[in-house]
Formats: structure tokens, C-alpha cells, sequence
């Protein structure tokens, strides 16, 4: 069985770019997509540098059309439909992005948000990509229809 393609949306900045070059340093191939062309070409030559086989796509995942269409679908149902797919998701806490930044506003309402995470931090791109990662890894075969919680604790208490 051949490697098997690994699909980001949004990759271009935050945890998707994180999440992508995780998978570059590992040798993955991956399909990366985001809504800014040049941006995602410079990504997809990066990736390549690192030893990933990469391949950048436009595509807005806000919109139903830009997804089913030629890029997205086409590039990522290359050897999904002929094996059996695990389906886990990673749900993320705080994490310090520039949507976070946009979320909270201010570095005063920043501060409290992080106040409220018993890690006493916030997360960091990285720690959602290896989680992302070792739910792809075999390590985690036998994982299926999960919702990972890394958010520090957050909704621990």
C-alpha cells in the first residue's frame, strides 16, 4: 500500500501551517490548501524542502463549491476511496494564532484567557500538529471516532 495523502485546509497559517510542517519533517504527501495562491505556493515549495511531496491548492472552505470542485476533492479522494479510513478529530483549545489574537481583542483579555488554563499557558501551533500527528501515526491504530481535547485543561476545570 502506498503512503497515504495527508489533507490540510488552512494551512497557510496558525495550526494548519503548524500541522503541515509536521508532516513535511516526517516525509508525508500532502495536499495543502488555503485562499492566498502566492502564499500557498511558497508553502508548497517549503513542504517540498523539507522532503514532503506537496502540492498547494486554492480553496476556500467557507465555500461549498470551492471544495467540491476540481482541487480539493479530486487531490484528496486519490487513495481514500480504496482504504479503510480512521475518522478522529483534534479539538483545540486556546492556541496562539493570529485568530486568537483577532478573538480576544486586547492583551488584557489575552492575559485572562490564559489565566483560565491550568497548563498556565497557551497553546502553541506545535502541540495541536502532534497531536494531529500521533492520531495519523500507527501508534494510534487502533483509535477511531474520537474527539481529542488539547486545550491545557481548559475544559477539565
Amino acid at each position: 500500500m502506498s503512503k497515504p495523502v495527508i489533507l490540510i485546509t488552512g494551512a497557510l497559517t496558525g495550526i494548519g501551517r503548524g500541522t503541515a510542517f509536521a508532516f513535511a519533517k516526517i516525509g508525508a504527501r500532502l495536499v495543502v490548501s488555503g485562499r492566498r495562491p502566492a502564499e500557498g505556493k511558497a508553502l508548497e515549495v517549503e513542504l517540498q524542502r523539507l522532503g514532503a511531496e506537496a502540492v498547494f491548492i486554492e480553496a476556500d472552505v467557507r465555500h461549498d463549491d470551492e471544495v467540491r470542485g476540481e482541487g480539493l476533492t479530486k487531490s484528496a479522494a486519490l487513495e481514500v476511496a480504496s482504504t479503510g479510513v480512521r475518522v478522529n478529530a483534534v479539538a483545540p483549545g486556546p492556541t496562539d494564532t493570529g485568530m486568537l489574537d483577532r478573538f480576544t481583542g486586547t492583551p488584557e483579555n489575552k492575559t485572562a484567557l490564559i489565566a483560565g488554563v491550568p497548563l498556565g499557558r497557551i497553546g502553541k501551533p506545535d502541540d495541536i500538529a502532534n497531536a494531529v500527528l500521533f492520531l495519523a501515526a500507527d501508534a494510534s491504530s487502533f483509535v477511531t471516532g474520537q474527539i481529542v481535547t488539547v486545550d491545557g485543561g481548559k475544559t477539565a476545570g
